[in-house]
């Protein structure tokens, strides 16, 4: 006599998950931590470092913020964890007219940077949020490159109604300048220009918080540009608050993790300056300067090697746990609009067909 089938039981954890999707957002921390993930946010903090400093160099400003300094300022750590959105609106200010820079260079490669990286982690994250299973570095790099042309046609669209938003406002604004009817004109219009203005501020405001789900939507989508845009859109337009409510709890969360590990940081540096100190007959003021020395003074440059690339990776987890928070709202806005599962990873290299 056979026995009867045993019951497959869920995990608990599966279950609540299942039962409230938005509960996967609490595996971005440990998602952000994969190494390969994590090797790309050092690679790109690294990046924007040395544009920093050489932008620092050419235009003889001041030194950057230290890490016990950044790690103090609170809104210094709210802008350094939202820095692709911060980066993006001071971009398209300058590039409005709204205001001028001599550092629009820099925010153009510090932009890029933040788009490309954004496009390697969206790829990986993406699939371990779904399958569970890591993608290939390499691949994420070759295909976050094939997808970039993508980026700039999904960004078309928004940018082409935006200027024709403005156009219009501006060509009722300058129906002052007709001859004698003018000023009535102007006067009429002035509330349509008004609206029209209104409805160009508050897109770009819509374009600037969501352009990085446009990088997601990229990279898990079997999409192009203008299926990035549009989907983008119909998420943010129907589930705002849902997305902006999560992302924030998300952001909040990386924050105080970020925190605590500079603070940790700050303790070990200080216990290992003591104990050269001590060792070596220094004084600590001359074994803590050692942090700004360059190889060209001696020895003291490893400390500032080792110490500039442990801030490399501290700062890394940051940028990682930002597009792996920003995977995991898209996943989930996707399977609360279109019903999409959140074990669906439309581009999987494992349903490619091999040549």
């Amino acid at each position: 006599m056979m026995d009867a089938p045993q019951q497959f039981q869920e995990p608990g954890f599966l279950g609540w998950r299942r039962m409230f999707p938005w509960l996967h957002l609490m595996r971005v921390p440990g998602i952000a931590a994969r190494v390969p993930i994590l090797l790309v946010g050092f690679v790109a903090s690294y990046l924007l470092i040395t544009i920093d400093v050489f932008t620092l160099h050419i235009t003889g400003g001041e030194h950057l913020p230290s890490f016990r300094e950044l790690y103090h300022q609170w809104d210094q750590v709210f802008f350094e964890a939202v820095s692709p959105n911060v980066t993006f609106f001071f971009w398209l200010q300058i590039l409005a007219g709204f205001s001028y820079s001599a550092y629009f260079w820099n925010l153009t490669l510090t932009l890029l940077v933040h788009m490309i990286s954004g496009l390697i982690i969206c790829r990986m994250a993406g699939a371990l949020f779904t399958t569970g299973e890591s993608t290939c570095l390499e691949n994420s790099v070759l295909l976050s490159f094939k997808k970039f042309p993508s980026v700039g046609l999904s960004f078309l669209f928004p940018s082409l109604l935006i200027f024709f938003l403005g156009g219009l406002g501006y060509c009722c604004v300058a129906t002052e300048n007709i001859i004698s009817i003018g000023p009535w004109i102007g006067g009429i219009l002035y509330g349509p220009a008004m609206l029209l203005f209104f409805m160009m501020i508050v897109f770009t405001l819509g374009v600037m918080l969501g352009w990085p789900l446009i990088i997601a939507s990229l990279m898990i989508e079997d999409g192009d540009g203008f299926d990035a845009w549009s989907r983008s859109f119909d998420y943010i337009r129907s589930r705002l608050i849902s997305i902006f409510f999560f992302f924030t709890i998300c952001m909040i969360f990386g924050i105080l993790i970020q925190t605590v590990i500079g603070e940790l940081s700050m303790i070990t540096w200080s216990w290992l300056d003591r104990l050269v100190s001590q060792i070596s007959g220094e004084s600590l003021a001359d074994v803590t300067n050692r942090d700004h020395a360059t190889f060209s003074e001696g020895a003291g440059g490893f400390q500032n090697l080792w110490k500039t690339l442990w801030v490399c990776a501290v700062d890394g987890f940051l940028r990682s746990y930002y597009w792996v928070s920003v995977v995991g709202v898209y996943i989930l806005a996707r399977y609360s609009v279109d019903r999409i599962p959140t074990t669906e990873f439309l581009i999987d290299e494992k349903k490619r067909p091999t040549t």
